[in-house]
């Protein structure tokens, strides 16, 4: 039972996943999300006694999130930019492009990168570790939802969501395309929703 502060925990995924695979008990088994929030007085449960030392050594803790363990910290702050840019209080539309500009450079690198890793095998082949992790889905989600949604948008942020879209639709694999177009169908039709399942929500992205 956790009695200090609430604080935000990030599993150090290649020690916990060599205490889970590496252990002699072959039917041990995790669902592990890489950074979660844990409240006062949580309980951490680990099924396996002869595990607990080495599961809590693979976990570290401290009072907020950081981008190295949480890509999609990044891209929230970013976005909460281009959001309070884009507010009536401020109304600086340029700012949100410099959002948007940098969200991009993010998206880039997720795009092209393999974010099927969230199973991991042990020496028999069974899955024993599933890591929770947000999906190209969720990424695009975080970045782009919220100021897409916004009843009124400037132009220039607009242009700059569809020329965002357009380039990670080049280099993006074709499995991925689908999130990229339906927020382009949404931009076109403000009324319309992504037509894809409802981001999982991770950690407060």
């Amino acid at each position: 039972m956790w009695r200090a502060f609430a604080f935000y925990t990030a599993v150090v995924v290649y020690s916990l996943t060599a205490a889970l695979v590496i252990g002699q008990d072959e039917k041990t088994s995790a669902v592990v999300p890489i950074v979660a929030f844990v409240a006062i007085l949580a309980a951490i449960v680990v099924y396996d006694a002869e595990l607990e030392g080495q599961v809590l050594k693979a976990l570290t803790v401290g009072e907020e999130r950081t981008f190295e363990q949480d890509p999609a910290f990044a891209l929230r702050l970013f976005a909460d930019i281009a959001l309070r840019a884009l507010s009536p209080a401020v109304n600086a539309p340029t700012t949100a492009v410099q959002a948007l500009d940098m969200m991009d450079g993010l998206l880039r690198a997720l795009g092209t990168r393999d974010l099927g890793v969230a199973q991991v095998a042990g020496s028999d082949g069974g899955v024993r570790v599933r890591l929770v992790l947000p999906s190209w889905h969720d990424y695009l989600a975080v970045a782009l939802d919220e100021i897409i949604a916004l009843p009124a948008v400037s132009p220039n942020v607009s242009r700059r969501i569809l020329r965002l879209l357009d380039e990670l639709a080049a280099i993006t694999p074709v499995s991925r395309r689908s999130a990229l177009e339906a927020r382009r169908r949404q931009i076109h039709d403000p009324r319309r929703t992504p037509d894809l399942p409802a981001a999982q929500h991770h950690a407060g992205i």
